[in-house]
């Protein structure tokens, strides 16, 4: 296979949201232990992450001036030893102080993932900080031939990923999932406009359905189950 293997690990309440209040409920806080237990068996060498979620979790939020579109759009390796933690940024909004992330004990060395769109003092400032960048794609992200770059450049073999839809839509619809994990939680959110294990965006055919294959079922408690999928 020229690409890595692509795991899927998310939690979701019974109707499919992945967030909104439903995880202040103390039957949710239960069921999200079962996934960081299980966040923590598992192999990876690289995260994956669009550019909202990065915002949030590991960069200092977005940028919102641009300049001038990159000169010489050209890949910056940096290899690490540690894991990474890669984050599709297509127009180069996400606003780094460091070349890395620290979560619990872990240390990820970031990879950013840009498009030609970018503009050029956000590459300088990338470079600047030591901070590994690809190109993979004109305007919007080719996620098949950024797949090929982690395997081939930097040599990653297993990518998790822990949302958010769009993704997960995404890396589906290139047959790029190769497996899915969803710890259900005991609650009906029902809220609207809030993600959903997967979300079809503009850039997906609207008539496409894609088919998965259930290969486990498992009770972890009373109430709270893990289903898992593989693609076809």
């Amino acid at each position: 296979m020229d690409r890595p293997h692509v795991k899927g690990l998310i939690l979701s309440s019974i109707d499919g949201r992945i967030d909104g209040d439903f995880f202040l409920l103390e039957s949710t806080r239960r069921s999200a232990s079962y996934f960081a237990e299980l966040r923590n068996k598992t192999e990876f060498d690289a995260l994956l992450n669009g550019a909202v979620t990065a915002a949030e979790i590991y960069a200092n939020g977005c940028r919102r001036n641009h300049g001038p579109k990159v000169k010489d759009p050209q890949d910056n390796i940096v290899l690490s030893e540690n894991k990474y933690v890669v984050c599709i940024d297509p127009e180069g909004s996400l606003n780094w102080e460091n070349d890395y992330v620290e979560k619990g004990n872990d240390k990820y060395k970031v990879i950013e993932v840009l498009s030609e769109e970018t503009d050029q003092e956000y590459v300088d400032n990338l470079k600047k900080l030591n901070i590994a960048y690809i190109f993979a794609g004109e305007k919007e992200i080719d996620l098949k031939l950024l797949m090929k770059k982690l395997k081939d450049v930097f040599t990653i073999k297993n990518v998790l990923i822990t949302g958010g839809g769009a993704m997960n839509y995404s890396l589906l619809a290139d047959s790029l999932l190769d497996e899915m994990n969803i710890i259900v939680a005991p609650v009906i959110s029902g809220e609207k406009g809030v993600a959903t294990v997967f979300d079809r965006t503009v850039f997906n055919d609207i008539s496409q359905s894609i088919e998965m294959k259930l290969s486990e079922i498992k009770k972890l408690d009373e109430n709270t189950i893990l289903l898992v999928y593989q693609l076809n």
